[in-house]
């Protein structure tokens, strides 16, 4: 149950950096890039402070593919900017919580 609840603050992460990509302009690369940064960089920071291995991000292809999906999905709706600073908002407590669970 902690690794479905660790892809869904990884997913959220990549949807928030979609928010980001959305407001500077970016063309669907940049929403990958922005998405797998914003997805995976904590996570992996985390684990190279902690010392406990490699990274789970860099073993297990879901967290990859969770943070393409993400990004993916940010790029592909089109939300207005009130509605995603909204939704913004939400995303990020949302986070908050699925990694406060997990942990």
């Amino acid at each position: 149950m902690t690794r479905y609840l660790d892809l869904a603050g990884v997913c959220s992460c990549a949807l928030l950096g979609g928010a980001v990509a959305r407001t500077a302009g970016l063309d669907l690369f940049g929403f990958l890039v922005v998405g797998i940064i914003s997805g995976l960089g904590g996570g992996m920071i985390r684990d190279v402070l902690l010392q406990h291995g490699t990274p789970v991000a860099l073993t297990d292809y879901a967290y990859l593919a969770v943070s393409f999906a993400g990004a993916a999905v940010a790029f592909l709706i089109q939300v207005s900017e009130q509605s995603w600073t909204r939704l913004f908002t939400a995303l990020d407590a949302a986070v908050i919580g699925f990694w406060a669970v997990a942990g």
